[in-house]
């Protein structure tokens, strides 16, 4: 592995410690975001929900695009053609925002910032769409609730049909590497754990159709 991919793995890491939901509620509104969350989560749903339009729409551009910067020039300019080395390329930003260096190693989720190295990957489509449709799903057609465990359900199911449907090794390992971190993050979450509900959205409105 040469320098030029240590650097950017190094940079991607550093980048992606850098919490936007912390920089732009204290550059608007002098407070934390996350002081009246629960789940004290750095991201960009608290940045919305606590901050306003403008500290949300900011932070989620800043979440993406610390993902997004590293892998897309990586693929230009990293010169390698290692699939380990574009793996840890594309984990590095997740690993710096949730292990924060600047903030004593505790960050967010790293949701925001999956989806910009995904984006990154262009014009390679595959990975985005599929994390997107995952989403789409457990949000229009299966609803399940808490968040909490809608994200963790929608990145096992988007780690297999990319197991399933990924031909790059590279692409595949960095985004099962960020799946494990983001999971580890969930699941040692401190935050309040309400009871899983899972509704199909369908069936429910056939019934309402049917009353």
């Amino acid at each position: 592995m040469n320098i030029r991919v240590l650097i950017f793995i190094a940079g991607g890491y550093f980048l992606g410690g850098i919490l936007f939901a912390r920089v732009f509620s204290r550059i608007f509104y002098n407070k934390d975001v996350t002081a009246d969350s629960k789940d004290a989560n750095p991201g960009t749903v608290n940045a919305f929900t606590n901050g306003g339009f403008a500290c949300g729409m900011l932070t989620l551009l800043g979440d993406m695009a610390k993902g997004f910067i590293p892998v897309f020039f990586f693929l230009r300019y990293g010169q390698s053609d290692s699939h380990l080395a574009l793996a840890l390329v594309m984990l590095a930003p997740v690993a710096g925002h949730i292990l924060t260096p600047y903030y004593h190693f505790k960050g967010g989720k790293g949701n925001a910032t999956t989806f910009g190295i995904l984006l990154g990957l262009a014009p390679y489509i595959v990975p985005l769409a599929i994390l997107i449709v995952g989403f789409l799903f457990y949000t229009l057609v299966v609803r399940i609730s808490p968040d909490f465990m809608k994200l963790i359900i929608t990145y096992i199911t988007a780690a297999v049909l990319m197991i399933i449907l990924v031909r790059d090794p590279g692409v595949l390992a960095g985004f099962l590497l960020i799946t494990a971190f983001i999971l580890v993050r969930m699941f040692t979450s401190k935050e309040e754990r309400e009871k899983t509900r899972v509704r199909i959205l369908w069936m429910q409105r056939d019934k309402k159709a049917g009353e």
